[in-house]
């Protein structure tokens, strides 16, 4: 009897065990990630790697595609049938977490002091922690400096999105027929708003104040006028048409993120470029700053495991090695390795650090995603000539007023 007594003894405690190190599979999350391409897929999975020899763990990781990740999760969250941990974009937190989806870290879990301040805002929804951030990153102004020396203008002397409009008419006007001046985000869903709010903000404009919809002020007619009046001067295409065209030495200036610079080091150019911080509107050059963030389900049935894996990407020497793997992540979101030297060392990278200290999230608004549509089409109606800049961002403003009247 005492032996059969030993041995039960030995089994509960066997099974009881949690998912510790060197206890292979004893426990196992699921994890839903953007990092789709392969060489990105390579340098995700070894960090996964790492942390199941680590804890003896299984993380089962699935892919997902920006161009209907979202209607997944949404469909994996109505069928209960949702990850442990969710990647998510910083403009989509405050719609999952407003419909009670994603469990509210406390700050003995979690401390978001350990983050950068730029992605607190967007981390929380009505004062409660509901992602951790992970990754972050901006765009800056990328500059053909043949072209620039082509019509006799030094980069340095770029510092106003005034002075862009010249040079880009310049540019515009040499003898070339397939070179453009500057490169305008058309009607390009969730990629066109990235570029508009960096002129409305560089012009003092914003979209909400005091819990109001602002879109119709003076500084953002000032600054959509901008934009337009810079795509009269250059081309109006796709984000993926633009970076292609930048890449080939056809475009003078584009507005884009850290992924082209990967492009352009792979690329047989026969001219030069540089990036630059945004210039100024009537107020200091401000851009967009994108984040990833990483949430947990709030049903998830191994929350201690699933807050470690949390930590262990965003809170470590892996957020680094991450993003120094792959420059297009960016920068990592903790404040311990943010400014890390080794990762500012990689070319043009300084430049990017440098733009984030004056860079913004998107608003904390559950319909951002449909409040984003109505000011891209204003945006299209306004350079397509549709409609005036004025009547474009006042339709738009008060379709914004009808949706949100709904809430």
């Amino acid at each position: 009897m005492k032996i059969k007594l030993l041995i039960l003894s030995v089994l509960l405690i066997l099974h009881g065990s949690s998912c510790t190190k060197n206890n292979t599979n004893s426990q196992e999350i699921t994890f839903w990630h953007f990092w789709s391409e392969p060489s990105q897929r390579a340098v995700l999975d070894s960090l996964v790697d790492v942390f199941e020899k680590e804890y003896g763990c299984t993380i089962k990781t699935t892919e997902l595609s920006w161009s209907d990740g979202k209607t997944k999760l949404l469909a994996a969250f109505n069928s209960n049938t949702a990850p442990d941990v969710i990647e998510l974009g910083s403009d989509w937190i405050a719609q999952f977490s407003s419909s009670g989806v994603l469990y509210p870290f406390s700050s003995n879990e979690i401390s978001l002091n350990n983050y950068i301040d730029i992605t607190h805002d967007a981390a929380q929804y009505q004062q409660k922690l509901y992602a951790v951030p992970w990754t972050v990153d901006t765009r800056v102004l990328y500059v053909n400096t043949s072209l620039l020396q082509e019509i006799g203008v030094t980069v340095e002397s770029i510092k106003s999105w005034d002075d862009v409009l010249e040079a880009s008419k310049k540019i515009q006007a040499l003898p070339h027929t397939d070179v453009y001046g500057f490169g305008a985000n058309g009607s390009d869903p969730h990629r066109l708003y990235k570029r508009l709010l960096p002129f409305f903000w560089s012009y003092n404009g914003t979209i909400f104040k005091d819990n109001q919809v602002q879109l119709m002020s003076q500084e953002n007619i000032q600054a959509l006028s901008m934009y337009v009046a810079l795509s009269k001067e250059g081309i109006v295409e796709t984000q993926r048409h633009l970076d292609g065209l930048f890449v080939k030495g056809k475009l003078g200036f584009w507005f884009s993120g850290s992924w082209l610079l990967n492009k352009l080091a792979s690329a047989e150019k026969k001219f030069t470029f540089d990036v630059r911080t945004l210039p100024n509107g009537t107020g200091k050059g401000i851009s967009f700053a994108g984040g990833e963030f990483l949430a947990m389900n709030a049903s998830s049935k191994n929350k201690e495991l699933t807050t470690k894996f949390i930590k262990f990407l965003s809170d470590s020497e892996h957020s680094l090695d991450f993003c120094k793997t792959l420059p297009e992540a960016g920068f990592p979101a903790s404040k311990q390795y943010f400014s890390n030297k080794s990762l500012l060392e990689l070319p043009y990278k300084s430049t990017f650090a440098q733009q984030l200290l004056s860079s913004r999230m998107t608003p904390v608004e559950p319909m951002w995603l449909d409040i984003e549509t109505i000011i891209e089409n204003s945006a299209v109606e306004a350079m397509l000539e549709v409609k005036t800049v004025n009547q474009a961002l006042y339709d738009a403003q008060v379709t914004i007023q009808e949706i949100m009247s709904y809430k």
